[in-house]
């Protein structure tokens, strides 16, 4: 016969007929999402009873042989802890729970159970159970346990599983609102007991509130402080009390508060130190006010309860005013007053902010804190007067600009009119508004005066430009939106830095080769200083900003008469910058090459209008170009490239015809456009193809006709007029060998250049015998110019006189 009541008429002894409301046990949220995460239905599956085998009415049984029962106790649970199984890692929880309250199991397990039924059609509640596990002797009991106990809807299962946290943590005021959320008269003696406990415990934090009170209004701050401190440990969550103790325990003006609270880019950092009579733990409160205006209190995030030290919080509302307190615990009790900070302002100030002066210009770089809805800049000028504000959006859609309602007349010398208007609005500063893309505010005065300073701003900083020599003021605002809704500004970081006169810029810079010299010409650069140098790496662009202190050093080339010599084989990029102090601005550069001069330089004329080159090939180049030109104007001339591989393999010789003409040897540039430097060009003069014949003329006398001179015929042959000619020395040699040079053997005449050059040619006899005949004669040419005339031999045997 199925009971009318939990346990009436079933004849089970220990019957119950109480029916639970709640589990009534701390941590059971994460007890409860334990078991899910392991796909159990409820906690009694962790137990090892067999389907169908679970017994919970008259206490929490599992099967034991064909027809035994055994009770869940501690030992049990110590024996399931070896198993293996779903629901392994929640034994070691439940036999905790087991020696804290050997009740609680079975609470929670038919606290399951019935919500489990519940959950279905009455018309179901039968056959759930038995899928549930339930024996088949307790089915009707807990089916009738389901339909006498209120069915819980979700908001209350929720307050029911959340009582034992906030009994455990003593937050009576969280626990009185909880416990009104569920139904009064519901059969559950734990729950009425715990009403009257909440009750009777209210009533005592009222009565000391009440007191601490009346000590505050008389003075009595320790009393009032003790008081206080009874009620919040009477209640962790009374506001009221909380706010006495901060009220009581405030910072003083100009002491330092022993809990420090400090305002970073996306933090609230809090830092504080033990009480030497009070060590331990600490519960750390946030005190602010709620979108609605209404006084709040949090716990920070990860801090409750913390050690002593240093704490982050990232949860502080944006645009808040903020206090927070330390409260030192005991036994997870209030065991003192607390520290207290100073009220802060949750607004960051943009971080880092970096100055960097220009010609007429101040960049700011800053890192926006993250939050801010918009950044304003105000610009102060030399004399401190503020000329506007200019706003850059969070979104960065959009730039507004404003003035700021303090002297609007411009202050900078090249703003101020004429003569101050009477009328303000011919004075005010009007910033114009900038799309995102254009992202710039330009401020000018709105008079005659067209002379502007001009914001650029950027989600990272700000660029002002047309600005005069001199200090200059900035002060940066963050806006935050708070969570009211409202506006709310930062107090503001204040930048100053200074315009420092600026170089005017090197527009153009030319370089001519002057022989074995290079000249610099250069045009702007007025006052300042214009320094050639060679920078190591690659050169800034025109117009660079940079600091003397930076600049390599000055172009060192030896000077010859006003101009640089480079030194051979030199390639660099000189360029021109402007320096004024410590300030200066890059300039264009040129490039300029010096090759490397060819030594060793000669020439030799051949027959058929070639010449001979020769010449010591410079190290460590590999191509040289010789050229050759007419000296007497005449067409004609040319020029070769030879590499060091054919020249050494096979000489050089240039089909220079027989005219005069100049050659020049010199290295091949390394570097295309670069203005090409020559040191000590390689040059060599060739006259034209000029040859000198001589020739033995035998002549009988005149009279007797016996006894003939012997003559020596010397003929000089030029196509154009004669140059420097040499020496013209005759030598005989006995015998029939012809001399080896003009050493070798006796000189029988000599023909001065000169001579020849003027007759043409010249006859002179021979001495008799000036050797024993027969002897040979030979003739040379002697002297600098010896090189340059060929000279034409006639045959051996005309040479031989016996």
């Amino acid at each position: 016969m199925a009971g009318q009541e939990f346990g009436h008429h079933l004849g089970l002894p220990r019957a119950l007929s109480g029916l639970p409301l709640s589990p009534l046990v701390p941590g059971y949220g994460n007890l409860a999402a334990a078991q899910h995460a392991a796909g159990l239905r409820h906690l009694g599956e962790v137990l090892g009873a067999s389907p169908g085998g679970l017994r919970v009415l008259d206490g929490l049984f599992v099967p034991s042989g064909p027809w035994g029962r055994r009770r869940v106790d501690g030992l049990y649970l110590d024996g399931l802890a070896h198993g293996s199984g779903p629901g392994a890692p929640l034994v070691p929880r439940l036999a905790e729970l087991h020696r804290r309250d050997p009740q609680a199991l079975r609470r929670v397990v038919l606290y399951q159970l019935i919500g489990l039924l519940q959950d279905h059609p009455a018309s179901r509640h039968p056959r759930v159970a038995a899928e549930l596990g339930v024996h088949a002797d307790e089915i009707e009991g807990l089916v009738a346990a389901a339909r006498l106990r209120p069915a819980l809807d979700r908001r209350q299962r929720d307050a029911a599983e959340s009582l034992a946290d906030a009994l455990e943590r003593r937050k009576l005021h969280r626990l009185r609102a909880l416990l009104d959320r569920l139904p009064t008269g519901g059969g559950d003696p734990a729950l009425a007991t715990l009403r009257s406990e909440a009750a009777e415990r209210m009533g005592l934090v009222e009565v000391l509130l009440r007191s601490a009170r009346r000590a505050e209004e008389q003075g009595d701050r320790d009393g009032a402080s003790g008081a206080y401190l009874q009620a919040l440990c009477g209640a962790a969550d009374d506001r009221r009390a909380l706010r006495g103790l901060v009220r009581l325990h405030r910072p003083e003006s100009g002491h330092h508060p022993l809990l420090r609270a400090e305002l970073r880019a996306d933090h609230v950092e809090l830092s504080w130190q033990d009480r030497h009579d009070i060590p331990g733990e600490w519960r750390l409160l946030r005190l602010y006010r709620t979108e609605r205006g209404r006084p709040a209190v949090r716990s920070v995030p990860g801090a409750d309860p913390t050690a002593a030290g240093t704490v982050r919080d990232k949860d502080a509302p944006l645009g808040s005013g903020v206090r927070y307190a330390a409260l030192p615990l005991r036994d997870g009790r209030v065991a003192g007053p607390p520290l207290v900070s100073r009220r802060l302002l949750v607004a960051p100030e943009v971080g880092r902010p970096v100055l960097a002066d220009g010609p007429g210009r101040i960049h700011c770089s800053w890192q926006r804190p993250t939050g801010a809805s918009d950044v304003t800049v105000e610009h102060t000028g030399p004399d401190e007067t503020a000329i506007g504000h200019a706003r850059r959006q969070a979104d960065g859609t959009g730039i507004t600009a404003e003035p700021t309602g303090q002297d609007k007349t411009p202050r900078h010398p090249a703003q101020r009119p004429a003569e101050t208007p009477k009328d303000p609005d011919k004075t005010a500063i009007r910033l114009t508004r900038r799309s995102a893309a254009g992202a710039d505010i330009t401020a000018e005065p709105t008079g005659q005066d067209t002379a502007a300073v001009r914001l650029v701003q950027r989600p990272d900083g700000f660029t002002a430009t047309g600005l005069p020599a001199g200090p200059h003021s900035f002060r940066i605002v963050c806006h935050y939106r708070a969570p009211d809704g409202s506006r709310v500004a930062s107090p503001g970081l204040r930048v100053t830095g200074a315009v420092h006169p600026w170089p005017e810029p090197v527009r153009s810079l030319d370089a001519r080769a002057d022989g074995g010299t290079v000249r610099f010409r250069w045009s702007g650069g007025q006052g300042a200083e214009v320094r050639l140098v060679v920078w190591p790496g690659p050169a800034p662009a025109p117009g660079t900003e940079l600091r003397a202190r930076e600049l390599p050093a000055a172009l060192d080339w030896p000077e010859k008469a006003g101009a640089l010599c480079p030194p051979p084989g030199t390639y660099a990029e000189v360029a021109a910058v402007a320096v004024l102090g410590a300030r200066a601005l890059a300039g264009p550069a040129v490039g300029v090459e010096a090759v490397h001069a060819v030594p060793g330089l000669t020439v030799e004329r051949l027959p058929d209008g070639q010449a001979r080159i020769t010449l010591d090939w410079p190290e460590g180049v590999g191509h040289l170009v010789v050229g050759w030109a007419a000296l007497d104007g005449a067409e004609g001339g040319g020029e070769r490239i030879l590499t060091a591989h054919a020249y050494r393999r096979g000489g050089l010789r240039l089909p220079v015809g027989p005219g005069a003409v100049r050659i020049r040897a010199a290295t091949v540039p390394r570097v295309p456009g670069a203005v090409v430097v020559v040191p000590d060009a390689a040059e060599a003069l060739l006259p034209s193809d000029a040859a000198v014949r001589y020739q033995l003329v035998r002549t009988q006398r005149r009279f007797l006709g016996r006894g003939g001179r012997t003559l020596l015929r010397v003929t000089l042959a030029t196509p154009g007029a004669p140059g420097d000619v040499p020496e013209f020395v005759c030598v005989a040699r006995s015998g029939t060998l012809r001399p080896r040079s003009a050493a070798d053997g006796t000189t029988v005449l000599r023909i001065p250049g000169p001579d020849l050059a003027r007759h043409g040619t010249v006859e002179q006899e021979l001495p008799a015998s000036p050797c024993p005949a027969p002897y040979t004669l030979r003739g040379f040419l002697l002297g600098e110019h010896a090189a340059s005339v060929r000279l034409e031999e006639p045959s051996l045997a005309s040479l031989v006189v016996r």
